[in-house]
C-alpha cells in the first residue's frame, strides 16, 4: 500500500512540475498498479476486524473509475484533487486503520 501511496505522490509531483512526459509514464504505471492492487485493498474489508468499515469497500471501484476518467479529461487540478486529496488520503486512512486493527504492519 505504501508503494501505491508513493506512486500517487510521484505522479502528482510530475504533474505539478508540468513534466508531462514523466507524468504520462507515472500515470500509466499508477493506473496499472491500481488495477492490480485494488482487489487486494478491497479484500482487507472482508477481515472481521474491519467490520465497522465494510461499507468503505464500495468506494474503491468508483474511485478507480474517477481516476481513470481524470487522466483522460485533461483537468490537471481535478486530477491532483482526486489523486492526492482523495485517493492518497483514503489510502493513508485505510493503512492506519489496518495497522490499528493489527491487520497490517
Amino acid at each position: 500500500m505504501n508503494e501505491l501511496i508513493e506512486k500517487i505522490e510521484q505522479t502528482v509531483y510530475e504533474l505539478v512540475q508540468y513534466k508531462m512526459n514523466d507524468y504520462a509514464v507515472c500515470a500509466q504505471e499508477l493506473a496499472e498498479m491500481l488495477i492490480s492492487e485494488l482487489p487486494g485493498v478491497i479484500n482487507y474489508y472482508s477481515d472481521p476486524r474491519m467490520q465497522e468499515f465494510v461499507e468503505d469497500a464500495k468506494y474503491w471501484p468508483a474511485q478507480l473509475e474517477r481516476i481513470l476518467n481524470a487522466f483522460g479529461d485533461g483537468d490537471d487540478l481535478a486530477t491532483i484533487d482526486i489523486l492526492y486529496n482523495e485517493t492518497r488520503a483514503n489510502l493513508i486512512e485505510l493503512r492506519d486503520n489496518l495497522a490499528k486493527k493489527g491487520i497490517l504492519r
